[in-house]
């Protein structure tokens, strides 16, 4: 069944509506006449869809030619028609060159019939050349924009920059009524990286946040269901549940996922402008930039990768060089955590060690952002989250909900402020605990990575080597003292040589009974206080008895 026509008739005689109504009951057996009389009711009635307005010419407050004015500026493509009375020739020729359709003599309504006919159909080409106009002059901005975004996807290799730089181009020149991108974090979340363009702040802000919320207006449900491009139609349902659809009125929207290589970057979203009816062409052409935008993120994360295994790669080089130059154990530390501060995001970092015989843990270094101030010593009856990792033996990362309930479970207890995140790992030397390291953040609950774990182990590793080759040196130390306290004790006199007889060092004992000074003897050779001649061959013999450093 057809829809009925609908015509609004600006009629003050109730006799000439009738008769014009039988009129039209001739050439059309289903249509709606809506008759009213005053200005005020064509403006109310003019905001609903009507096929064709007939006024009367002189109506007592109103008239045709005002109403046929308003027609022009509100709907120029509604189908209007005059009747009126008169006979005057020139009447009807302003009505025409004013923009009326037709113009009817009442005397001969009985033609108003073939009149609207003839008015729809003209009207209907007059639109559909107007948006075929419209809609090659669309399409020539679009290929525009796409050759813009083009040359940007090129040099631009900053994220955030791209985006935004592509929502302008897509609004330039009013190629799109407006345009905005999310992507995904790193969580998969959208509404953290964000850009729009032709739309204000304090109107795309509650869509933002509704994204963060995972609350997703129609367009995005649809395209997280699909790689394809997804056609909204502007309608009071699909307003009602964007934020943007009450703001800014358009016959389409298209939105489509960022995709690359099966990856999610993020959603896209444009409006086009009213009159712009989608079509294949439009649909081809967004699904083509909308790859490249995709593309170009994909190779932004490509080269981001690269840059960050290169950084980490040169962060593992200056950790390992400094255990080996660094001599303290607090320097080594200090400088450990300042070097991982280029690629770990985190606002405190400590190591605390064990002391297993006072069952304590002290703290040799900290570096906090929070101005909290931290103990210097703890002890290890406190069942905090250093004492749980001491229990656990493994690496852990911990967010501020996942600490709460171990504390409801009665694993831990509550020591210092609540971190939205915290990794630590235990320190392990000999297959003994000595420790913990551990990094916090208080703002972000995502703040640590996989990649962050595993720089963290190769620490963990480091530290454990740098402590234990301190006390191998601290051992060897106290060994050569012990040594040399020996060697002074002894009542004989006593050398150290070389394998060429050379002179490194003597007791106080050589010292006295040869009359010379420490400094003086150490020019000499052993060979030199012997009272008898040593043959080279007697000297070999003597000398393959000891060790490269020997006693003699």
């Amino acid at each position: 069944m057809k829809d009925s026509l609908k015509i609004l008739l600006l009629e003050d005689n109730a006799a000439d509506a009738k008769l014009l109504k039988r009129a039209l009951s001739k050439s059309f057996g289903n249509f709606v006449l809506t008759v009213i009389e005053t200005k005020e009711e064509y403006l109310a009635e003019l905001k609903k869809p009507f096929d064709i307005v007939i006024s009367d010419y002189v109506l007592p407050s109103f008239d045709g030619m005002e109403a046929l004015q308003i027609r022009n500026k509100q709907k120029p493509f509604l189908p209007f028609i005059i009747t009126t009375g008169s006979t005057n020739e020139a009447t009807a020729v302003n009505c025409m060159k004013a923009g009326a359709n037709d113009y009817v003599i009442k005397e001969h309504i009985t033609r108003i019939g073939e009149a609207v006919k003839s008015a729809i159909a003209q009207k209907k080409i007059e639109y559909e050349k107007q948006i075929a106009d419209l809609t090659v002059q669309h399409l020539n901005r679009i290929l525009k924009a796409i050759r813009n975004i083009n040359q940007l996807i090129t040099r631009e290799k900053d994220k955030q920059k791209l985006i935004q730089q592509a929502c302008e181009m897509f609004t330039h020149e009013h190629s799109y009524v407006c345009a905005w991108i999310s992507l995904y974090d790193k969580n998969g979340k959208l509404g953290t990286i964000n850009a729009f363009s032709g739309i204000d702040q304090k109107h795309f802000t509650p869509l933002i946040k509704n994204l963060r919320k995972n609350k997703f207006p129609p367009c995005v449900i649809q395209a997280t269901k699909t790689n394809d491009v997804v056609g909204i139609p502007h309608n009071e349902i699909s307003s009602g549940e964007c934020p943007l659809g009450r703001i800014y009125p358009s016959n389409f929207g298209l939105t489509k996922a960022l995709v690359y290589q099966k990856k999610r970057f993020g959603i896209i979203t444009v409006r086009l402008p009213v009159n712009i009816t989608i079509n294949k062409e439009e649909t081809d052409l967004f699904r083509e930039v909308t790859g490249d935008i995709s593309y170009a993120l994909h190779n932004i994360e490509i080269e981001k990768e690269k840059q960050e295994t290169t950084q980490r790669q040169k962060v593992l080089l200056d950790i390992a060089k400094a255990a080996v130059i660094e001599e303290k154990l607090e320097n080594f530390i200090a400088k450990v955590f300042g070097i991982i501060e280029q690629i770990v995001e985190y606002e405190h970092a400590y190591l605390a060690l064990y002391d297993a015989e006072k069952h304590q843990y002290y703290f040799p270094f900290q570096r906090y952002k929070d101005g909290e101030i931290y103990p210097d010593t703890m002890s290890d009856s406190k069942k905090g989250l250093i004492e749980y990792i001491r229990r656990r033996k493994k690496l852990l990362v911990l967010t501020k909900s996942q600490v709460q309930k171990l504390e409801q479970k009665g694993e831990i207890e509550k020591i210092g402020p609540y971190a939205a995140a915290w990794m630590g790992i235990p320190l392990i030397s000999k297959g003994n605990f000595i420790g913990v390291m551990a990094l916090q953040h208080f703002s972000n609950p995502h703040a640590f990575t996989v990649k962050d774990e595993e720089l963290l182990n190769f620490i963990s590793t480091q530290l454990a080597l740098f402590i234990e080759r301190k006390e191998a040196l601290a051992q060897l130390k106290a060994s050569n003292e012990r040594y040399k306290t020996v060697m002074q004790q002894a009542g004989d006199a006593i050398f150290l040589i070389d394998m060429e007889g050379n002179i490194l060092d003597a007791n106080d004992t050589a010292i006295r009974n040869l009359g010379y000074t420490l400094k003086e003897l150490k020019t000499k050779k052993a060979s030199d206080f012997d009272p008898f001649f040593i043959s080279e061959k007697h000297k070999e013999r003597i000398l393959d008895k000891f060790v490269p450093e020997r006693v003699v």
